[in-house]
């Protein structure tokens, strides 16, 4: 590879890098309370799998479940979702578990009163462990803080912790792939549309 194909390929490198980070910060305000997509949830992954969630939908993984308040903590199977930082966060660990730096990412949103129709919501045993403070915007201290002064239900693990457990596989029907601000535009387009009144 001569040094200017190199070169090339760091500016494309640095471009898909700042187009991913665009594409997070808008999914994040358009998820921010009076957005156009406040009452979602999403969950990250890569385009190839993806490819395979738009016929399939997402499937259950591994997961640390609490059901009700004080109830025992269960090993079971669920669907991981969570907010726009938080999920553009597992996507991005999809780059060092599969040691690919040029993986394309992608992100997929489903409306939080869809997933109630798939199962039953949990508390994340797992984020409760490892809380993506950074991400959240705050410090550890003050997640654990607002942990402990919450309900500590399914909801306080949402507005807190960022994220959601649905113990059970999600459809392909409601889930809406978006692998980039183009897409996020017209899902947005489509959402307001859909709730403006009738002429």
């Amino acid at each position: 590879m001569s040094g200017d194909d190199h070169i090339g390929n760091l500016i494309e490198d640095a471009a898909k890098r700042e187009q991913w980070r665009a594409f997070v910060l808008a999914l994040h305000e358009a998820a921010q309370p009076g957005g156009p997509l406040h009452g979602w949830a999403f969950h990250g992954t890569d385009q190839y799998t993806a490819g395979i969630i738009r016929i399939q939908g997402v499937t259950t993984t591994h997961a640390v479940a609490q059901v009700e308040m004080g109830g025992p903590w269960i090993e079971t199977d669920g669907t991981h979702w969570g907010t726009p930082k938080v999920a553009a966060f597992y996507a991005e660990d999809l780059i060092e578990k599969h040691g690919d730096p040029d993986l394309d990412l992608c992100v997929v949103a489903v409306r939080i009163s869809d997933l109630e129709g798939w199962g039953e919501f949990a508390v994340d045993g797992q984020t409760l462990d490892c809380p993506l403070a950074t991400r959240l915007g705050r410090s550890e201290e003050e997640v654990f803080r607002q942990w402990e002064e919450s309900a500590q239900d399914w909801q306080a693990c949402w507005d807190v912790m960022g994220t959601l457990l649905v113990l059970a596989p999600v459809g392909h029907e409601d889930l809406h792939v978006l692998n980039g601000t183009d897409d996020l535009e017209r899902l947005i387009q489509v959402v307001r549309e859909n709730a403006a009144p009738a002429p």
